[in-house]
């Protein structure tokens, strides 16, 4: 059995213990008395300690705690959602699973389970909760609020009545876009938003960003839909809706036409009491 004297090892530390003399009080034969860096004195055998089989008084924070967590929490760091940046990741000895480390745009921190920043649902540090009914968020009484917390609910939020037209097909909100405060600069830097319109994608396939967004009508939406139909006369692309604004027929009129096989031309310069089962020869 190795004799270890006490003289050799003082102020040496193993784990998260640093051995400070021999124990005078420990029924343990030849026991090191060591101190915990949470600052309990504890007694253990030394080659206890030494051998890495004791690491820490067992009571405290550094006590039953993983070096690294089971799953990749490192992916998280970095990402902001809400009002929360990820800034690291952690688990106390009260914690039976691993948690990530926030940054709130408040200024203040908090501690949420991945699965809580992936869904959204915890969406601060508790800074956007109400209080006594009046909420302390400022955000929520600009007139733009509405808008961009449903643009990023329809991208983020699987439960949302339009995720299946936006998050589902890839469509995300980009990350400067989260602070909304840097949303309102944007509309600011392209001079407000228009009354009577809201936010609309140039690409319809491309996500909300700056580059890719625009103040629109509804209108003017509905031409850019994935689902409108291009007709091409005379070298000029329209939509039908606006081929039927500049040519006073009826969208329901162009429409049933060329769904019928009549040409570009003949659709749009038929007069409407022509018999619509025509088709282009």
């Amino acid at each position: 059995m190795i004799k270890y004297h006490v003289s050799d090892y003082i102020g040496k530390q193993y784990g998260h213990l640093t051995v400070i003399g021999q124990s005078k009080n420990s029924s343990i034969p030849n026991a090191f008395d060591f101190r915990c860096e949470c600052g309990a004195i504890v007694s253990y055998a030394p080659d206890r300690v030494i051998s890495g089989g004791q690491k820490s008084c067992g009571k405290c924070q550094f006590s039953r705690v993983q070096t690294r967590p089971h799953n990749d929490l490192e992916k998280y760091i970095g990402k902001t959602k809400n009002l929360l940046t990820v800034i690291g990741y952690s688990k106390l000895p009260s914690d039976k699973k691993w948690r990530l480390d926030c940054q709130c745009q408040c200024g203040n921190t908090s501690r949420l389970f991945p699965y809580q920043f992936d869904n959204g649902s915890v969406k601060s540090c508790g800074c956007l909760r109400k209080d006594n009914h009046k909420t302390i968020d400022s955000r929520a009484k600009h007139p733009l609020y509405g808008l961009w917390f449903q643009m990023i609910n329809r991208c983020e939020n699987p439960n949302h009545i339009k995720y299946y037209r936006y998050g589902a097909r890839g469509i995300k909100v980009c990350d400067e876009w989260h602070d909304f405060w840097k949303f309102v600069e944007w509309s600011d830097s392209v001079g407000g938003r228009p009354k009577g319109c809201t936010i609309d994608r140039i690409n319809n396939d491309g996500n909300y960003e700056p580059s890719n967004c625009r103040w629109a009508t509804s209108f003017q939406q509905s031409i850019n839909k994935s689902s409108t139909r291009i007709l091409e006369y005379n070298g000029e692309k329209k939509s039908i809706a606006e081929w039927s604004a500049s040519t006073g027929l009826s969208w329901a009129l162009i429409h049933g036409r060329v769904s019928r096989g009549w040409s570009a031309e003949k659709a749009l310069t038929t007069p409407p009491n022509q018999n619509l089962s025509r088709k282009n020869s």
